[in-house]
């Protein structure tokens, strides 16, 4: 099992990754003594690996790395914390998060968020996806291509499907903020995107059970709250979804 403390060690910023069993016994820090706040790790299926974000070695930090915000990178390292390495290595003002490996290994897909304003950038998201390569000097990433384009439209991804043709992502639809669950199918020429829920709400947080029959996601939907009486003005007045990098 693998989590992130905020207390990992007094003096030191946090949060850090740990690693313990299922009872939770053998407890070990795997970030310990390394720069930045670190969270948001996903397993390699190999096993050999384990991918996380982290915002060290940059100076404009907003909101928790992997999260979406401001100087968030992806980085890989042993299930023992050794061999640390920069997947992603973005200027100032950007941001890499909601990073997943494709259930065969071989792929990696994310969202990238650019606000480094000084050098033309707006805010936008894109999803990108690359191959993740193992080398003797450790892994990288390979054919980075982008997905879905920057447009001012709200995007996250999500997890895999089990065979790995595609992954969830949450993009917005229809107005500004509503943002509905879809799953790009990237085994498709070109890849084609196909929208699963039609519902004025902020669906995400998906991922696929086991027998990749079906999708459990956390949704807004049903439960009143100042979120949704802003989806309702925004869906009423027609406000258009590439007003979402300004209103997020």
């Amino acid at each position: 099992v693998y989590y992130k403390r905020v207390d990992a060690e007094p003096g030191q910023r946090g949060p850090h990754l740990f690693r313990a069993r299922l009872d939770g016994a053998g407890e070990t820090c795997l970030t310990c003594g390394q720069p930045g706040s670190n969270q948001f790790a996903h397993y390699h299926p190999s096993g050999r690996w384990i991918m996380f974000h982290s915002n060290r070695g940059k100076t404009f930090q907003l909101f928790a790395p992997g999260g979406g915000g401001i100087g968030s990178d992806i980085y890989a390292m042993r299930p023992d914390g050794s061999q640390p390495v920069a997947l992603t290595k973005s200027p100032e003002g950007q941001d890499n998060f909601h990073a997943y490996f494709s259930p065969d290994g071989k792929r990696l897909a994310w969202t990238h968020i650019n606000w480094a304003i000084n050098e033309g950038g707006t805010g936008y998201w894109d999803v990108r996806v690359a191959d993740f390569v193992e080398t003797p000097d450790g892994p990288k990433l390979e054919n980075v291509k982008v997905i879905l384009p920057p447009n001012g439209d709200f995007y996250e991804t999500q997890h895999w499907s089990p065979d790995s043709r595609g992954f969830l992502v949450t993009r917005s639809r229809d107005n500004a903020m509503n943002l509905e669950l879809h799953f790009l199918n990237l085994r498709k020429s070109p890849p084609v995107l196909t929208r699963l829920t039609e519902n004025p709400s902020w669906d995400e947080q998906a991922i696929f059970t086991p027998d990749g029959r079906k999708v459990i996601f956390m949704s807004t939907r049903d439960h009143p709250s100042n979120w949704e009486s802003f989806a309702h003005v925004s869906r009423t007045v027609g406000a258009p979804t590439g007003f979402d990098h300004l209103l997020t």
